[in-house]
């Protein structure tokens, strides 16, 4: 996966319903399946960077970027079952990766003067994780996961 699949999802976010709120659900999916994953507003540009490569988001999909700051915040808060912050917070998700649960640590700034969003994902051990799921409820929760 590299930034120019974020910036194809920007994209298509007009034309889906619920185009902001589907947009926040496909970043965090990404942030499951990608090392790091990061949206920056600096100097008038949004920058995505997944990995080592880096796109640039245009212009016309940036008008979403503050709302969708507040959206993911939102997911982020409602998902972990802590307070929502809309100007930034940090949240952490536990999620079904490919390769076995992972932990999305997700920090956000969503002030006048910093807008970013970074997503670290961290593989963890079925064996080892506090609350660690065995592998039937692991798969329910993938399943769960898709369909909803």
């Amino acid at each position: 996966m590299t930034a120019d699949h974020v910036v194809k999802l920007f994209e298509q976010a007009p034309s889906v319903p619920n185009g902001l709120i589907w947009l926040a659900d496909q970043l965090l999916v990404l942030g499951q399946h990608a090392d790091a994953l990061s949206l920056e507003a600096t100097d008038g540009e949004f920058l995505c960077r997944v990995g080592e490569s880096t796109a640039t988001i245009p212009p016309p999909c940036g008008r979403l970027f503050r709302p969708l700051l507040a959206r993911l915040g939102k997911a982020a808060a409602d998902e972990s079952g802590v307070e929502f912050q809309p100007y930034g917070g940090r949240y952490e998700l536990r999620r079904a990766g490919e390769s076995g649960p992972v932990r999305l640590d997700v920090a956000i700034a969503n002030t006048p003067g910093e807008q970013k969003v970074r997503v670290k994902r961290e593989v963890l051990s079925l064996r080892s994780a506090p609350g660690a799921m065995d592998s039937t409820r692991l798969q329910a929760a993938v399943i769960e996961s898709v369909t909803s």
